[in-house]
């Protein structure tokens, strides 16, 4: 008796859903399966074009014939209903000029309007103007998502009267002539502004849209005033990033549905103050050691801070003094994550004897990454410095790269040799050996990349347990402090 073939027979509607979560290649295979599966295909809605998978770009290159059919295909996508239509067309890497008719209201032989299905409409790198933004407010209404990359020629964005919109998204890379951005949306869930570069102040207006819930801000010209303002106007607030914000000076946030929140850059920041009682994530991500003044009330969660630098900085006795002080801001439980990059280190006690010493605090945690490393790094300098300038309870890192592994294996040798407190006795400054209590080590290890990790051991520090390390492993080293 033949197998029955009961996927086939599902609705057309069930088997497009099917194939939305398929690479498109095999996608597209299933139309050889059967005549049923062929019809299926061929009425699939999701259809994705990239002119880079088939055609090589010349730097240069000018070919106005090509140009004038993607206004064509775009019409003939909005004739047949389309619901999210993505735009990203560059010819000789220079913006396309979106037709001035592109989003006139009517289909082709004027029975309906060709927006009726359109739900997400993103736009980039193209020409558009205020008067684009016109037709699309006008004509699409059902829009819900909307978005614009590295667009060139707009120089305000105005959005009224979309009640069905819930996000939009205005990004750019090198180039911004934006000046002003005006948005009146009731339902309006999430704002996202971001430039590559720090620009001109940009006017910003969304203080009715009182049912927002996530903002975003990244290089925007905004003051204190005008975030304050803002922040006023969302009591739904729950999600808020502000990030190289070169004006702000001086943050108050009261948000009492805030969930997380994350601050960063190099921005000049000199006070931060937060009440959020639901607050669950909280990062400050630096990329110098200047931390901003930080009054916390009703903060219930623990506070990750993340360290970026580049290769430019240098790692000495100071630097790690510097930390200690930065870290050593009074907040609550801290999360402390460093992202290394190829740097040389060098700590040393003795030139620190004469300078004053801040009190060492306990962080939750300690993460290190990297980027890129040196083969010469002294691992045993950034271990000596980084437990001086903090004392963590964890200490993670895995080990599936060479700056991980040697890390890990100078890290658990230092631990081991932590009875040795003869190191410091002439140094007016002791090492971080004469606070440690104990430590204990946890290895999850996984046969491949992409395995789950699974515990396989969990006891006090050992050369056996150093010498159970593999290729894909995770380790977590528990330490106490007295």
């Amino acid at each position: 008796m033949e197998a029955m073939d009961k996927i086939s027979d599902l609705p057309t509607f069930i088997l497009h859903r099917i194939l939305s979560f398929l690479p498109r290649e095999d996608a597209a295979r299933t139309s050889v399966l059967s005549k049923r599966w062929d019809c299926v295909w061929d009425s699939f809605p999701i259809f994705k074009f990239d002119q880079n998978r088939f055609i090589k770009p010349k730097r240069g290159s000018s070919t106005p014939e090509h140009v004038e059919q993607v206004g064509r295909w775009i019409e003939l996508v909005l004739d047949n209903g389309v619901r999210e239509l993505k735009l990203k067309v560059s010819i000789a890497w220079k913006p396309y000029a979106l037709p001035g008719e592109t989003f006139h209201g009517k289909s082709v032989n004027g029975a309906y309007s060709k927006f009726y299905s359109l739900q997400t409409l993103k736009l980039e790198k193209v020409y558009i103007t205020e008067n684009t933004i016109r037709d699309i407010i006008h004509n699409c209404g059902n829009i819900t998502w909307f978005a614009l990359g590295s667009c060139r020629g707009l120089k305000g964005l105005d959005i009224s009267n979309l009640d069905k919109l819930e996000r939009v998204d205005v990004s750019f890379e090198n180039v911004c002539e934006l000046e002003r951005v005006n948005i009146d949306a009731p339902n309006l869930k999430s704002f996202r502004l971001e430039s590559l570069k720090p620009y001109l102040p940009t006017k910003l207006n969304l203080t009715s849209c009182h049912d927002l819930k996530k903002l975003t801000l990244i290089r925007c010209g905004i003051t204190d005033d005008i975030l304050h303002l803002h922040l006023s106007r969302f009591p739904l607030l729950e999600f808020l990033e502000i990030c190289d914000c070169h004006m702000l000076r001086r943050i108050r946030i009261s948000a009492q549905r805030l969930r997380c929140l994350h601050f960063g850059g190099r921005d000049k920041i000199e006070m931060i103050e937060i009440d959020a009682p639901t607050l669950s994530s909280f990062r400050y991500t630096a990329y110098n050691i200047s931390a901003p003044l930080l009054f916390l009330r009703n903060v219930p969660c623990l506070m990750g801070i993340v360290y970026m630098f580049d290769q430019y900085n240098v790692l000495n006795s100071s630097w790690f003094l510097n930390l200690r002080e930065f870290l050593g801001v009074p907040t609550q439980r801290k999360f402390f994550w460093l992202n290394f990059e190829a740097n040389e280190v060098s700590f040393d006690l003795e030139e620190l004897g004469e300078l004053a010493i801040p009190p060492v605090i306990e962080v939750e945690n300690l993460k290190l990454t990297y980027n890129v490393m040196r083969e010469s790094i002294d691992f045993a300098s950034l271990i000596d410095g980084l437990l001086w300038s903090c004392h963590p309870k964890t200490i993670y890192i895995t080990s599936d790269s060479t700056f991980r592994r040697k890390c890990m294996k100078v890290l658990g040798e230092k631990l081991l040799d932590r009875e040795r407190t003869t190191c410091c006795d002439s140094c007016h400054v002791k090492c971080w050996r004469h606070d440690l209590k104990g430590a204990k080590i946890e290895i999850f290890q996984r046969t491949k990349r992409e395995d789950e990790p699974r515990l396989v051991y969990w006891d006090h520090l050992s050369d056996h347990a150093l010498q159970l390390l593999r290729e894909y492993d995770e380790v977590r080293f528990e330490l106490a402090w007295k």
